[in-house]
């Protein structure tokens, strides 16, 4: 048991050695997008999530879990009614992740403007925003869209 105790932490301590999880040097480049900024009740809200390598140098890091991706929307009030990963489980496994300058990596998503509990969400204002789950986790800027 011990040996298998030891190789583990060997097996962690080389990957944070070997670079993973620096901080990167671009900033802030993840976008949330919205096909529309205007819904009728219960349309589709089509979402991407969009990561971009802005630096002139590849980004090397990992996910610290089978996420890759989460968005998150709030009421008007900004109280949290919606994630994406809400719920769902992740396998916990250490997963490299590099991108090359100038690529980009993007996830997507249809919300059926549901909150957390699957009740409908009543019409009004709404912030979303997305995070890519890499480490150290990176967050887009708010994006408002209205439901009317």
């Amino acid at each position: 048991m011990k040996k298998y105790s030891l190789l583990v932490l060997i097996l962690f301590a080389s990957v944070f050695i070997s670079g993973f999880g620096e901080r990167h040097k671009s900033i802030a480049p993840v976008n949330l997008t919205t096909d529309k900024i205007e819904y009728k009740t219960g349309e589709l809200v089509k979402m991407t999530v969009t990561y971009t390598n802005t630096s002139i140098e590849a980004i090397s890091t990992y996910f610290p879990s089978g996420q890759k991706y989460d968005i998150l929307i709030k009421d008007k009030d900004k109280n949290d009614i919606w994630r994406w990963s809400y719920g769902k489980m992740f396998i916990m496994s250490i997963q490299p992740f590099s991108l090359a300058p100038g690529k980009s990596v993007s996830f997507n998503y249809s919300w059926h403007q549901k909150d957390n509990d699957g009740k409908p969400v009543p019409a009004g204002k709404y912030y979303i925003a997305g995070d890519i789950t890499i480490s150290p986790r990176v967050r887009s800027a708010e994006k408002t869209i209205t439901i009317k």
